[in-house]
């Protein structure tokens, strides 16, 4: 009867063991920081909206150096970042890079340059 007694609560105590266990997060190292595949690519400005609003001088609005026509930012999965403005010859005239982390559908930046 002692035996019976000795094995319930040991198993009473391993089933409290592995359910308590299961509400636990394994990742102890805080939320997801990694960049979703969807966002590594290198994006081309076309154009801006402010509160719904388009916004007419891009370029202006952005700051962009003098003699830009376009600009494009390409995001890494390293969680990099390099912001490029480019003449009409396509060639770079102005660069910035930085790293960034997203979490919770925001993506905070820190710019290097």
């Amino acid at each position: 009867m002692k035996s019976i007694r000795i094995i319930a609560i040991l198993a009473m105590i391993f089933l409290v063991a592995v359910v308590a266990d299961c509400g636990k997060d394994n990742d102890s190292t805080g939320p997801d920081t990694s960049i979703p595949a969807g966002l590594v690519a290198t994006w081309t400005y076309q154009s801006a909206e402010i509160n719904g609003w388009p916004v007419p001088n891009l370029g202006l609005f952005l700051g962009w150096q003098e003699g830009t026509v376009s600009a494009r930012f390409t995001v890494s999965a390293d969680g990099t970042f390099v912001n490029e403005e480019l003449d009409s010859d396509d060639m770079v005239i102005w660069t910035e890079n930085g790293t960034f982390t997203v979490s919770d559908n925001q993506a905070t930046t820190w710019w290097l340059t």
